[in-house]
């Protein structure tokens, strides 16, 4: 029963965020945060539903960040960047 309860929270919060944070710009950190980015994406984008791919549930690493950290060996990129 918590599962269904869960689930229905879910799609009710995204269903509303859609709305609201649509053009606020924080929609991908609510799917990312619900592991629903790949699943929303590949059914409402259809533009980028060819695209997206695993490695995009995560950002890259700005090159200026990775290039100014103090031991370079200890920092990298995330996969598929």
């Amino acid at each position: 029963m918590k599962k269904l309860i869960y689930t229905v929270g879910t799609v009710c919060l995204l269903a509303a965020c859609n709305n609201v944070l649509v053009e606020e710009k924080f929609r991908w950190y609510d799917l990312k945060r619900t592991g629903k980015l790949l699943e929303r994406v590949r059914k409402y984008n259809l533009d980028a539903a060819t695209n997206i791919r695993e490695f995009h549930v995560v950002r890259p690493v700005p090159q200026t960040q990775i290039d100014r950290v103090s031991n370079p060996g200890d920092s990298r990129q995330n996969e598929g960047y």
